[in-house]
């Protein structure tokens, strides 16, 4: 199974920015050469690990909440599985203009 281009073609199909598509399948790509397993074999644990991971390499919290959504589009659209991980989006610093 090609989740790379079922993934492409769900998101053209729910006309989703061909950049949040592309950004979707990074990050699922990534995901997979971190974690050798077969995409139907996934989990919440394979998922929280892999964020986890993420979080000690110190990225930025928009990076982790992008790739929250991209594995959360994998599993609950894709792969039809119901996936609930409490796991809070993470907040990024606000930029705030002064005049």
């Amino acid at each position: 199974m090609d989740v790379l281009e079922l993934i492409k073609k769900e998101g053209l199909r729910r006309k989703l920015s061909t950049r949040t598509i592309e950004t979707y399948c990074y990050c699922v790509k990534k995901f997979f050469q971190e974690n050798d397993k077969e995409p139907r074999t996934i989990n919440r644990k394979d998922i929280k690990d892999y964020l986890d991971i993420l979080a000690k390499k110190d990225v930025s919290g928009s990076t982790l909440n992008v790739n929250l959504n991209a594995l959360k589009f994998l599993m609950q659209e894709i792969l039809n599985k119901n996936f609930f991980v409490k796991i809070k989006f993470s907040k990024h610093q606000k930029l705030f203009q002064l005049f």
